[in-house]
């Protein structure tokens, strides 16, 4: 089985999903239930929705690929949908939304342009503000004076303060990062503050902000390891603060806070998996997360959230039966699904303990996660029918399961590679039948099919019987050589094929 922390971008922005609540609209009951608010508007393929919250209420905000903003303000009862402002700037990447001065400010990139026919991105920054949430205006970005990508906003003692990079390539489409952070007090006028400790290798990068105990961090990375920044005066000047496990890392990712106590997540340069890091003094030394939920074959990173109290994770699973096929065999269930996602929580970000989220429905499209104003969980993601929001009470404890168990499986006896078989040995034998059950490979040696059974035949398109041990166009059977001839079985000893060794090399297929 393949185990992997996802990236949040890959789960967070899909423009298709499945549902993620029940009942839509359902007001959360005193025993607590997921409750799926539907969002009104059109999320763009490849920008992420922001979250914002203040102690009153919780905001969402999209942009559309033709550049159309909604955006949504409410609680764990509701969200009231805003106006649709039509932006006239098409693929807006926003990058964050924060509340200053009773008003509610977003800030993003986008433009494209038609050159020699074709359309190139432009990467110009964006700013929008609304004093409700609901209606929004534009406002003039001055001080960002490159093509560049913004990866965080927040408020932090009267300012704003924005992160990213610059995209110094003569084609900013393909990148030359160099990171930068930004200062406002008012989200229309920025300063450029320059980040310690970079070096100019166009792979240089600002991940994320967060503001812990009245100092805000900055994680990244440059010169190929992971990064960490801190600034004790809103933004206005950075420290960097190197702990040998941040510099270990090829890249600093995800960050969150909850109280005094702040986690993040590292990409390691070495092959193996992500870590999360865990501090208790304002980013100044770090541990290992002692509990997370990250074994040794988890690729990415791991996104991580606070809220309602809480730290979340987002962690997949998916079993590959041709590299893994004795997962198969022991419980054909185990193969039948696609990628599957468990969302986990932690008080302290040692203990993790799944989520239940059975209530969401389908669970392969869990998005963010955020808090609301009365400690409530929101989890905002894509259902069948668009972007929705599925909360949980503040005042009802969370629905948390033990972690699961690694899949059960069997040892297997395959076939030599040589394809020279001992008769009366019932080999493990996957036979893929997209192109139907024609043909057997055993080893490197060609077997064709001699009993031409009629309604035994799968082809192209077809379904195989649905007794059988089938997964993603593939039955988990047996092969047997009996007197020159090879019999294809499944669990119970049914023989649903037989092949005799050729010559001749199959054809190809659509």
């Amino acid at each position: 089985m393949r185990i992997l922390i996802a990236a949040a971008g890959a789960l967070l922005l899909t423009a298709c999903g499945t549902q993620l609540g029940d009942e839509a609209g359902r007001r959360p009951s005193s025993e607590g239930q997921w409750v799926s608010h539907p969002l009104a508007g059109e999320p763009a393929v490849d920008s992420p929705m922001v979250v914002a919250a203040t102690d009153r209420e919780a905001l969402v905000v999209m942009m559309s690929d033709e550049g159309v903003l909604q955006s949504h303000v409410g609680d764990a009862a509701g969200f009231r949908a805003g106006s649709p402002m039509r932006t006239n700037v098409a693929y807006v990447g926003l990058g964050g939304a924060a509340h200053l001065g009773g008003r509610w400010v977003t800030l993003g990139t986008g433009g494209v342009a038609e050159v020699d026919g074709d359309e190139e991105l432009l990467f110009e920054p964006v700013s929008y503000t609304s004093a409700d949430g609901l209606v929004w205006e534009e406002q003039v970005v001055e001080g960002v004076s490159a093509p560049a990508d913004l990866a965080g906003l927040v408020a932090v003692d009267g300012s704003l303060v924005a992160a990213g990079a610059y995209r110094d390539d003569e084609d900013p489409s393909m990148g030359g990062f160099r990171p930068m952070v930004w200062h406002s007090d008012d989200g229309g006028s920025w300063t450029e503050v320059e980040l310690p400790d970079t070096v100019t290798d166009g792979n240089s990068y600002v991940a994320s902000l967060a503001v812990v105990d009245g100092r805000l961090l900055a994680t990244g990375s440059t010169d190929g390891h992971g990064m960490l920044w801190g600034s004790d005066d809103a933004g206005r000047s950075w420290t960097s603060l190197p702990d040998e496990k941040i510099l270990a890392s090829y890249s600093l990712s995800d960050m969150a806070v909850q109280g005094a106590r702040v986690l993040v997540s590292t990409t390691p340069g070495d092959g193996e998996g992500p870590e999360i890091l865990t501090s208790i003094d304002r980013g100044d030394s770090w541990a290992v997360s002692a509990g997370q939920p990250a074994p040794e074959d988890i690729e990415g990173y791991a996104p991580l959230w606070a809220g309602g109290d809480r730290f979340f994770t987002l962690t997949s699973s998916y079993v590959d039966g041709w590299e893994d096929p004795g997962t198969c065999y022991a419980d054909i269930d185990q193969c039948l699904g696609d990628t599957h996602y468990v969302l986990h929580a932690s008080e302290d970000g040692d203990t993790w303990q799944p989520v239940d989220t059975a209530d969401m429905k389908d669970d392969d499209r869990l998005g963010q996660v955020f808090g609301g104003p009365d400690g409530e969980v929101l989890v905002l993601g894509n259902t069948a029918q668009g972007a929705a929001v599925a909360a949980w009470p503040g005042d009802v404890d969370l629905p948390l399961g033990e972690a699961a168990g690694e899949p059960a499986t069997v040892d297997l006896v395959t076939a030599p590679e040589d394809g020279v078989l001992e008769p009366g040995v019932r080999y493990h034998q996957p036979l893929q039948v997209h192109c139907g059950m024609d043909w057997l490979y055993l080893g490197d040696r060609p077997w064709r099919r001699i009993d031409r059974v009629p309604d035994l035949e799968t082809g192209a398109g077809d379904d195989p019987s649905g007794s059988w041990p089938v997964a993603r166009e593939t039955i988990y059977g047996y092969a047997t050589l009996v007197d020159d001839v090879v019999e294809y079985s499944i669990g119970d000893g049914q023989v649903i094929a037989t092949y005799e060794q050729t010559a001749e090399q199959p054809l190809g297929c659509d």
